[in-house]
This record gives structure tokens, sequence and C-alpha cells, in this order.
């Protein structure tokens, strides 16, 4: 079962693509005076090479033409900075741990009171405790277990397509997959 991956022009919450349009956001509102800059907004400056602030909607729109790969390598640079203290791009991290949580908690309405294994994939993830911590203190009190994942994730599409041909996947059948990933 899945939820949430929509795609980037109807809605990715917590995706690379959405981090890196709220660390565009943050770095807009921060130019503004809205909020007080943090270490984000001299970071964005330096590496996307902008001069004045109002240069990020020319880098945006004619440089990288809206790029959404382009736009979720920011994903990483928030990652970075917030590793560092940066309160907004923290901030960032835990609002993607909301819509996780919030697409977890839709999930569960299909399952009774067994324990369920949710597991994660993405470049997101890659930022490990800055997005794992508050996602495990946010699922305090479901019946949840947060499990890393075994296999990568087109081998996990191959699970569902196998499962779905009405085989059955067993832990051994996992495991041999797991030592011969490479």
């Amino acid at each position: 079962i899945r939820c949430g991956g929509w795609g980037y022009s109807v809605g990715d919450e917590a995706s690379a693509y959405w981090i890196g349009k709220k660390t565009i956001e943050l770095f807009s509102k921060e130019s503004d005076g809205r909020i007080e800059k943090g270490p984000l907004y001299e970071i964005i400056k330096t590496n996307l090479g902008l001069t004045m602030d109002a240069e990020i909607i020319s880098y945006v729109n004619d440089k990288i033409r809206g790029d959404r790969i382009e736009i979720a390598k920011l994903a990483k640079l928030s990652s970075e900075v917030a590793k560092l203290g940066d309160e907004g791009a923290i901030a960032i991290f835990n609002e993607a741990a909301v819509e996780l949580v919030e697409m977890i908690k839709a999930l569960l309405k299909n399952y009774r009171n067994e324990q369920v294994k949710v597991s994660y994939s993405g470049g997101v993830f890659k930022s490990g405790d800055l997005i794992l911590n508050p996602l495990n203190n946010m699922l305090k009190g479901y019946n949840v277990k947060l499990v890393e994942p075994i296999l990568s994730p087109d081998l996990g599409a191959c699970l569902l397509a196998f499962e779905a041909s009405n085989n059955i996947i067993s832990d051994s059948f996992i495991n041999n997959l797991s030592m011969n990933k490479n």
C-alpha cells in the first residue's frame, strides 16, 4: 500500500523537490525580513552565486528554468545547513516529518491492531537523523515500527509486482535478494 508521491505538480510532500521549494521560500522570507536571517540565507546566496537577493527569481525561472531536479538539489543544501543549527532549515525537515506522519496515519486505517512496519526510500532520508528523529518521535503512540530499507527501491518494486502475481514472498527470499544486491 502506498500513500503520497503524487508528483511535484500535484503535491509531493516531504520529497526533495518539496524541501527545495520550501528552502527557496525560506530564503525569500529571510530576504524580506519577514523572519530573521539564519545561516541558510548567506549559504544560498553564495552557493547560487547571487549578488542581489532578487536574483533568486531569475535563477529559478531562467537559469534552471524551474527544473525539479535542480530545485530538489537544494534539499541537500538545506540539510547541511540544518545540521549546522539553522532553525528555519530544521523547521522544514520537521514539517516534512509531519507530512510523512500524516501519510502513515492514512495508511494505518487499512490495518487492524497489528504492528505495522513502515520503511522509506529517497534522497531526503540521506539527511539521516534530521528527518528520522522527528519522524520517530511523531510516530510514538502509534502501532508503527519504522524500519531501515533492506532492499533498493527497484527491488522493492519488483517484489510488489511478484507479490501481485500471487507469489509468496518469504523472509528467506528477501534475505537472498539482500545478500545478492550487488
